[in-house]
């Protein structure tokens, strides 16, 4: 399958599903691979587009400004919380909307899936356990037919491919420390920085995110192929490559369309006006 994936904030505003007619890939061959995240500002954010306010920042009691603390250490925004934001980037939005295309589109529509959008959300605050559950479930609400799965089932379940590559070369890593549940960076051979834990017990946990151009080739070889046109990434991923001795193209390029619409607004368009 096709990886989109990464940080829900980061899926959220690279809309690469309106990428799926131009491109010939059909939605079905996509899927989005989640990252966990910490607790910065910028992985909190729903990006709404180019309005006079650009995103709604989600908030969340950081401790100590702890920002490198695991995003599953704390609570989800509140469902008032999520209601206020909506309430107040509601104008902005529909407001240029109304001005930009005029009678091209149904305003109403567009007021009744800003609404729906809205509501939606209040219900993920209150059954959300904690921050990622929320904004991995603001995905599932704004993109309904788009497959997911969390990074860490994928790298706890083929643990046997991460062996074979640690045989060749050591592994830079962004890993969750299990003992203080902050992200350190280090190696797949080495101990975390913080707290001297194995990273053979993370590695077998899962929860950790492959550095350095390592992640495409590593979820290549259990399966997915990344959708990128970084030039640097795919130098990155052919120089792995060789250096272990795999053949392939973990990373396939893309043409633009010309639509940069978010996913928010690719949602509550909904057909109006998908060109």
């Amino acid at each position: 399958m096709i990886d989109i994936g990464g940080t829900p904030a980061n899926i959220l505003k690279n809309n690469k599903l309106i990428l799926t007619k131009s491109n010939g890939i059909q939605i079905e061959d996509f899927v989005a691979i989640l990252d966990p995240f910490d607790l910065a500002r910028n992985e909190r954010k729903l990006e709404l587009g180019d309005y006079k306010i650009k995103a709604l920042k989600f908030p969340v009691d950081v401790l100590y400004n702890k920002t490198e603390l695991n995003a599953e250490c704390v609570n989800s925004p509140s469902v008032k919380e999520c209601k206020d934001l909506f309430e107040y980037a509601e104008n902005a939005v529909i407001g240029k909307i109304q001005n930009v295309y005029g009678k091209i589109i149904n305003i109403n529509k567009i007021k009744e899936k800003y609404e729906l959008l809205k509501q939606n959300v209040e219900k993920l605050a209150g059954t959300s356990t904690n921050l990622r559950e929320f904004m991995n479930g603001l995905i599932k609400i704004l993109a309904p037919n788009l497959k997911t799965i969390k990074l860490e089932d994928i790298l706890s379940r083929n643990v046997s491919v991460i062996y074979d590559i640690l045989e060749k070369t050591d592994i830079p890593i962004r890993a969750i420390c299990p003992i203080c549940n902050c992200f350190v960076q280090m190696c797949l051979k080495g101990t975390t920085p913080c707290c001297d834990y194995p990273a053979k017990e993370i590695m077998k946990s899962g929860r950790y995110i492959p550095q350095e151009g390592f992640l495409p080739v590593i979820i290549y070889l259990c399966g997915y192929q990344t959708l990128s046109n970084n030039q640097e990434k795919i130098e990155q991923t052919t120089r792995i490559m060789g250096m272990i001795g795999k053949q392939g193209n973990p990373i396939i390029t893309y043409k633009k369309c010309g639509n940069e619409k978010t996913i928010f607004e690719s949602f509550l368009f909904g057909g109006e006006n998908e060109t």
